[in-house]
């Protein structure tokens, strides 16, 4: 279910570098633009506030999401840019 879990919410973050013109301008200014087999995205926060509510649980179990209580959440690495980890088979394990 990690892996489930952090592929679903990757292909969410590198849709939401689109929504974001500081993450577009980040990454134009350092020519990190996805290409060349390198690909990235920009984490919004907002991955659980979507249509992603069953991920939630598992979201919290592996370190994405940190219940504030009464259905609030904060987001691991909000507004950061981020760099999939994968394994040989092109997974993304972290």
């Amino acid at each position: 279910d990690k892996i489930a879990l952090l592929t679903k919410a990757f292909g969410f973050m590198q849709n939401a570098i689109a929504g974001s013109e500081k993450a577009r301008a980040y990454l134009e200014s350092r020519n990190l633009n996805g290409s060349g087999g390198s690909p990235v995205g920009y984490n919004s926060g907002q991955f659980h506030l979507r249509s992603n509510a069953p991920y939630i649980e598992t979201a919290e179990k592996y370190g994405l999401l940190k219940s504030l209580g009464g259905g609030n959440y904060r987001a691991w690495a909000k507004d950061c840019i981020i760099f999939p980890l994968r394994n040989k088979e092109g997974q993304i394990l972290s």
